[in-house]
């Protein structure tokens, strides 16, 4: 099953990597992924949940709310389970400062300052794809995740 199986009003939480994933470990990430998933739970009730790594640079987790919400302790849970990872693999999943865009159909990523520079200077522009990683639902994913500068938050970093 993939994130966008699940319902549209499902909750999404997107974790990038400051690095491009090997296949290898992907793979372990996926793998490991499908165990959490099985396990996770809100109060004692199983979460309809996707776990799935996308474009080697994004881990999703999904829990689909019409079966059961997620609590504070099984969102908890998935963070746990994501430092885990950190840890494992050597990934920074938290670094907010990093900006993910697509660049001749390859995916790149800048620091903050570094992005907003290269749109000051012409290098990238309001038209350059980012993944907008805010998006909270499954249906915000599928139409808001990946989008034009011009139509994200990173508008605001653009010339005046």
């Amino acid at each position: 099953m993939q994130v966008t199986d699940l319902a549209d009003r499902s909750r999404i939480w997107i974790y990038q990597a400051d690095r491009l994933m090997s296949e290898h470990e992907v793979n372990e990430i996926t793998r490991l992924g499908q165990n959490f998933i099985l396990e996770w739970s809100a109060h004692g009730a199983a979460l309809k949940s996707v776990c799935e790594v996308r474009y080697g640079y994004f881990l999703m987790l999904t829990v689909d709310d019409n079966q059961a919400m997620a609590s504070g302790c099984s969102i908890d849970a998935s963070m746990h389970f994501v430092k885990g990872l950190e840890k494992k693999f050597q990934i920074d999943f938290f670094n907010r400062m990093n900006v993910a865009y697509k660049s001749g159909g390859v995916i790149k990523l800048l620091k903050m300052s570094e992005f907003e520079d290269a749109l000051q200077a012409g290098t990238l522009a309001s038209n350059t794809i980012v993944f907008n990683n805010l998006v909270s639902t499954v249906g915000e994913f599928k139409s808001n995740w990946e989008v034009a500068v011009s139509h994200s938050w990173h508008a605001q970093l653009l010339p005046a």
